[in-house]
């Protein structure tokens, strides 16, 4: 396995974070061959969210039992911890509480591989192809989870006078709302002074997320027989499908207000009608009912209250000019967005060890799509929402992460854990 930049050799590092970066190095195969099975437990999950009910199937049961027994294998003491059996997080801390504390956080679950037939290399094979290893979630986010888990090795061999813990989690990907993963382990008195969500990539430390809101419109009308004279002449039946698509296609052009935001500037609140269709009984009836799902990105300071305020007023004018007009919106989640000062010491720790490992300081940006850090910043706590391995096609065909850059980044982990928890000052 190749060696990243920083060397036992390099002038700049303690004789102990030589030694932390000579562990990993002497672990890279182990922490590869671990990031394979890792894609090669399959958690797709394919459960919308809602605020009634969550899914108790086992989606990320496999990837979460991989987990444990490597953290085992490795001489860890791993936990599950757990809204439900069948939905297991795992959580390991080493070192003590004499420092300060970190939570390196990932996600277990991820989304669906669409039609396997497109990719080059079979989803779940974890097949390593010129440097890079492909797979559904090989890059969001399970190169993540085991450069965790191998940077917590790491810190175990090396001796901490801090603590670090790893959360691996279940549920982020219906919409980073989940009670079941982040959220409830934080119920359960999960706490730190820092968090890294390991979202990838290194290009840049993400200090802030966009939130999201998400619910179904539901358009209700009247059946009838598309044959008969009352449907021809307008006498019964109202087509809930086509009502559905003239609301979805005015609430696409809508405006909400956000206050001014540096960190946001080049981001806007993103509404994206009919993410998902359905409606219609049979081809021989008018649809009686139809619903969409809708998906809203937005910006710091907007609320749920506000947004619905704002569809609201938009529906209601559209039920003016039609009266059969029939609406309802569902909530499915809401999740604000999240940011944290630029200057927050996990950030410039993060950036000082990946200028020293990557060779280069990565900036710091905010992400368009959300994830789990605003759980841990609504508790007090500083997180990153992102940075992790390099690799491409998230969410799509042929996903893969960069080999080198997870053991790489396996590296950063290590090295900012160990200087965040024992360094006196910045």
């Amino acid at each position: 396995m190749a060696k990243t930049k920083a060397t036992s050799a390099h002038p700049r590092l303690t004789i102990h974070e030589r030694q932390l970066l000579d562990r990993v190095d002497k672990s890279a195969k182990d922490l590869i061959r671990f990031t394979q099975r890792l894609v090669r437990a399959r958690s797709t999950n394919p459960f919308l969210p809602s605020p009634r009910s969550f899914s108790t199937e086992p989606v990320e049961k496999a990837a979460a039992n991989a987990v444990y027994a490597e953290l085992k294998k490795l001489g860890l003491s791993p936990r599950y911890r757990a809204a439900h059996q069948n939905r297991p997080n795992v959580v390991c801390s080493v070192g003590s509480n004499k420092g300060r504390s970190l939570i390196l956080n990932g996600h277990l679950d991820t989304v669906d591989v669409g039609n396997e037939n497109d990719w080059t290399h079979p989803p779940f094979s974890g097949v390593i192809n010129k440097g890079k290893l492909y797979g559904r979630g090989a890059l969001d986010m399970k190169a993540s989870i085991a450069a965790m888990a191998y940077a917590l090795k790491a810190l175990a061999e090396t001796g901490l006078t801090g603590k670090i813990t790893l959360a691996a989690v279940v549920d982020e990907e219906t919409g980073a709302c989940s009670e079941l993963g982040s959220k409830y382990l934080l119920s359960q008195e999960l706490r730190a002074d820092a968090c890294i969500v390991g979202e990838p990539s290194s290009e840049k430390i993400r200090i802030g997320h966009r939130g999201v809101y998400r619910f179904k419109l539901i358009s209700h009308g009247q059946a009838a027989h598309t044959g008969s004279s009352e449907w021809e002449q307008q006498t019964r039946g109202v087509n809930a499908v086509t009502k559905l698509a003239r609301a979805l296609l005015e609430i696409e052009k809508l405006k909400f207000p956000a206050r001014p935001n540096t960190l946001f500037r080049d981001k806007r609140t993103i509404i994206t009608p009919g993410t998902m269709v359905s409606g219609g009984t049979g081809i021989n009836i008018v649809p009686d009912h139809a619903e969409a799902t809708v998906d809203v990105r937005l910006l710091p300071g907007q609320t749920k209250v506000q947004i619905k305020r704002v569809l609201q007023d938009c529906l209601n004018k559209l039920k003016q000019k039609d009266p059969k007009l029939n609406l309802s919106i569902e909530d499915l989640v809401f999740g604000g967005a999240s940011f944290i000062n630029p200057f927050e010491r996990i950030v410039t720790v993060l950036q000082r060890a990946s200028k020293e490992i990557l060779g280069r300081k990565p900036g710091t940006a905010v992400s368009g799509g959300g994830n789990d850090a605003h759980f841990f910043t609504s508790k007090g706590i500083p997180a990153i929402g992102g940075f992790g391995p390099d690799g491409d096609n998230i969410h799509a065909v042929d996903e893969y992460a960069e080999v080198e850059s997870i053991v790489a980044i396996c590296k950063v982990y290590a090295l900012t854990a160990w200087r965040f928890t024992s360094e006196k000052t910045r």
